[in-house]
This record gives structure tokens, sequence and C-alpha cells, in this order.
């Protein structure tokens, strides 16, 4: 590997046949490259915000769409401009109970005050983060910024110095975490998933990638280790939401607590390329359904990776490897839903403009309570008391900085992505899929994962969709993308418009890469061969 900085400017179910799964981990070397993987919009507001002509007014952009809908994109940008989503947290909910509107925060210009909802479910305040993803009228821009505190005048990036990099194509390595939802209704979606995970792992083969996988649940609660009695914890307020646990051949079987599933026949527990993988993985990830209903799959991942570093989840996390994270689930995070909140800090507010407690709590009507009838344990004060059951909040912001630390993973080495509940144009929970029992499927749309995934560059799909094999299929491409990354040289970052990249000493189309910029990655959607010389040229950005 090679950098040359140039001074001066340049132009510029569970069974599958073993020989299908021999056909697809059994002859890596030969795989073909990667098709173009394209990303397609899901279903959206026709109501979108028109991209802005100032770039400084981008962060604080507005959207006129209908309260109550999320829309969401495979992969990064905004779905109506193409623009890429902004990281920065536009928008921030309050860690107490005292519920009032917060103030949001932009690098850049459209920074804004925060978002909540009125009693008519409107949304007031400016959008600082994603405009276009997040429902509601406002007023923004540059105005909105002032509002929020974000920065209203920054200075135009130059192109710099020319940098050439050269290296070589080799093979990526990827750890990829299954977070999944073992409450009740998940029978038929964790059927789905292990029934077509074949074509999961065909886009790990074709991108020839060296991956570990794992998978654990949702179910971060507690148990006595001794009794199997429920036992409370800040993430499980109350005992009564808690399955407990039982023994099973003498020992102790509760919630997952970020530990990692393990096939009690092989002990295995994390996974590599053979030829029994898939039908490994169906062992592991059929994990039941007597999971609690408080569902924390962000948490959950959260624990799971510090499980690893600290060597209780032993051979997963690698640090030479990409990590990928994977949320399947039907309903929301409750990291936020015990606030009556979604992932960008929304929630009802009443004439005084503090979030509403008549209608924020059990049986309130806010649409920012979980739909089955659970309690928002942050608002509520636990009986006997003047404290509310649990103080915790834990946001899609929050497990981003998590992963941010370079003693964690880092910026850029690691991507969220989402199989959960969306709303179509109408608000409602979209659900096509016939194989989905009328009295189960999802009833929320999961915000937290949602944001997680367009924050990081992952893919959201829906929980709901009929078609399972492109479902897994895109989460798997995104997978192999993810993997083949090459970091370009730190603190050199290609200015836009600039980048070009030669493969054996022919210039490549454009649309087959794409530049990541955190953590300033090239990200391949075609795959190089193994051992092909890759050349990278471009001006860097100066500021």
């Amino acid at each position: 590997m090679s950098v040359n900085i140039l001074r001066g400017r340049s132009s510029g179910v569970r069974g599958f046949s073993v020989v299908s799964t021999l056909t697809l981990f059994g002859l890596a070397a030969g795989c073909g490259q990667d098709p173009a993987f394209t990303e397609q919009s899901m279903v959206v507001k026709p109501e979108r915000a028109a991209k802005q002509a100032s770039s400084d007014a981008k962060a604080g952009a507005t959207a006129e769409t209908d309260a109550g809908d999320l829309g969401a994109r495979r992969g990064e940008g905004d779905p109506t401009t193409g623009e890429p989503l902004s990281s920065a947290p536009g928008v921030v909910a309050d860690s107490d109970d005292k519920d009032t509107a917060t103030s949001g925060s932009a690098s850049g210009g459209g920074g804004a005050g925060g978002v909540v909802m009125d009693d008519s479910g409107g949304v007031r305040g400016g959008l600082g983060e994603n405009p276009a993803e997040i429902p509601g009228s406002a007023s923004g821009g540059s105005s909105g910024g002032a509002a929020g505190g974000g920065a209203t005048g920054v200075s135009e990036p130059k192109p710099g110095a020319a940098v050439v990099f050269d290296t070589t194509q080799r093979q990526g390595k990827v750890d990829v975490l299954w977070i999944v939802d073992d409450s009740g209704s998940m029978n038929w979606a964790q059927s789905q998933l292990t029934s077509r995970f074949e074509a999961f792992a065909r886009k790990l083969s074709d991108a020839r990638v060296d991956f570990r996988v794992g998978v654990t649940s949702t179910d971060v609660c507690d148990i006595d280790w001794n009794t199997g009695d429920p036992k409370a914890n800040k993430y499980c307020p109350n005992a009564d939401d808690i399955s407990g646990g039982a023994k099973v051949k003498g020992v102790m079987v509760g919630p997952a607590q970020g530990r990692l599933v393990e096939d009690p026949t092989s002990k295995q527990s994390v996974l590599t390329p053979s030829a029994s993988f898939v039908s490994n993985f169906s062992k592991l990830a059929k994990i039941g359904t007597t999971g609690s209903g408080m569902e924390h799959g962000l948490t959950a991942a959260r624990m799971a990776v510090e499980k690893s570093l600290s060597g209780v989840n032993k051979n997963f996390l690698r640090t030479d490897a990409f990590l990928s994270i994977i949320v399947l689930s039907d309903e929301e995070d409750d990291g936020v839903q015990m606030w009556c909140e979604d992932a960008w800090g929304r929630t009802t507010l009443n004439a005084a403009g503090q979030k509403d407690l008549t209608k924020c709590k059990k049986g309130g009507g806010s649409p920012f309570l979980d739909a089955f009838g659970g309690i928002p344990y942050a608002l509520e004060k636990k009986a006997g008391t003047n404290l509310p059951w649990t103080d915790y909040k834990y946001t899609a912001d929050n497990f981003k900085a998590y992963l941010d630390n370079p003693a964690v993973k880092g910026p850029g080495k690691f991507r969220v992505s989402a199989i959960t509940g969306l709303r179509g144009a109408d608000g409602k929970i979209d659900c096509s899929n016939p194989d989905v029992p009328s009295t189960s499927g999802p009833k929320e749309s999961g915000t937290n994962y949602i944001k997680a995934a367009q924050a990081t560059g992952g893919v959201v799909e829906n929980i709901c969709a009929p078609e399972w094999n492109q479902i897994l299929g895109n989460v798997g491409a995104n997978v192999g993308e993810l993997a083949n990354q090459i970091a370009l040289p730190a603190g050199k970052v290609p200015y836009p418009g600039t980048l070009e990249v030669f493969i054996d000493g022919v210039k490549w189309d454009a649309s087959k890469y794409e530049h990541k910029t955190q953590g300033n990655f090239l990200s391949f959607k075609v795959i190089p061969a193994s051992g092909a010389s890759i050349q990278v040229k471009y001006l860097e950005t100066v500021n």
C-alpha cells in the first residue's frame, strides 16, 4: 500500500441441501463479482421537502408530511433528493422526566428547536436532522439553526493537493451480530428469517468475505439466577413484564442480556463459513418467543459488544474486522418508548408546551405509546413513591456514539441494519405479507433502529413485506459492501467530484463505488477480484 500526495492541482425453514451450501462456501475463490447493489426507496410520504439550494440550510430543511409517519430508505440518503443523511443530532430528547421541548443543535446551518407533537398531532419546532424523514409541519432553515444553536456561517471547503493511493484488493473481514426479537409475537418472523436465510448467505459468499456470525435476543431483563424468579432492573422495571427463568439440564436459562445464543448440542455460538452455515444459523436464530415484551434491541447490541470485548462472548469480535449489526423486531425499542417518544424525540405536548402526561400514560392515546398497552415507565410513578419506575433512556445517537469510540470500533467501521415495522403513505403500518398471522405482525415502527441504520449506512427493510428473499439479500449485500471497504489516507478526504478509481489499470465507472464520509472509506458496490490492484486518485478537501 502506498500514498502519494502531489502538491498543486490536477484535473480532474432450517434445512437446506448440502450441495447448495457447499456451492456457497466451498469455492469462495472462484465466485463471481457481486452485482451492483441498487438502493431502493421504501414506502414514503408523498409530501417531501425539496432540496435546499444553500448547503448551510440543508441540516435545517423542513418537510410537510402527515404526523405519525416515518418513511425509510435502504442505505444512506434522503429518499427524495438522494442527498446524504446527516448524523448530527438536530433533535435531542430530554433525559429526565420534566418533559419540556428540547433544544436541538446541528453542525452547519440548519439546527432547530426541539421536535415535539402538539395536541392535534402536529410537529412543533424546526427540524435539524433528516428533515425529509421526519413527519409533521415545521419551520426550519437558517432561522431554525439560530433557534437551535446551530452554526450559521461555515466556510466553503476547497480542493487542495492531489492524492494518489495504491493498494490491493484483499479478502474483507466482517463480524455480523443478529439481534432477534424473542417476544411473544415473533414466531412468524423468526420462521421467515430462518427459512429464507440462504439469500443472505449467498450475498456473503458472492462478496467473498471472511465472516463470523452470532445471535442474541432483544431481552435484557433480569432474573434471580438461582431460583429463576423475575427480577426488576432499569431496563425492565416491572417484574410483571419478565418471563422468568427455567432450568434446562440443570442450568438456569433466562434473558440473554447480550450473551450469544449457543447451540445446545454442538455448544457453538459463533458461526464461520462452512457447508452447514445456513442450517447452523437456523438453530441459533429460532430462539423462541418466551422473551420479555420489553424489547431493547440497541441496548442488547451494546451488551453483546461489551461481552465480546470482555471475553464472555468468546471468539466473536475481531479488532481487524468491520462490524455489522442487524436488528429483527416488530416493535419500537423501549429505550425510547418508555419515555412516550420516538428516536427523534417527538412526543405529545399539552397546551403549555410540556409533554402531555394525560395522554402519555397507559391508555392515554398518544401515538408514541406502546401499541400493546405497555406503561411508559419513565413517566409514570411507581406506587407508593414520587419517583418514576426508571430513568433509563438509550437512543440511536447513544449507540452510534458508543461504537464510534476507537476502543470499541471507530467511525465508519460498523453499520446497523433494521428489519422492522414501517409506515405507509397513509400513516399506518405497511403489512402486505400473507404469511403474517392476523393476530400477530407489527403494530409499531421501530424508529430507534431505523435512525441507527440511516446514521451508519445500513439498510432498512419492512418486516411485513412479502418477499423475504429480497429483504435478506439486500441486508446481505450491505454486509458484503461494508466488509470490502478500503480506508483512505487519514485526514485526506476527497473533494466532491474529484474521486477516480482504477482497478488493474482500468478506470471504473463511478456507479460501482462511493465515498463514505464517516471514517473516510471507499465502499465498493461491485467487489473487485481478489488480488486486483486498486489505485485511487482525488483532490483532498481543504477547509
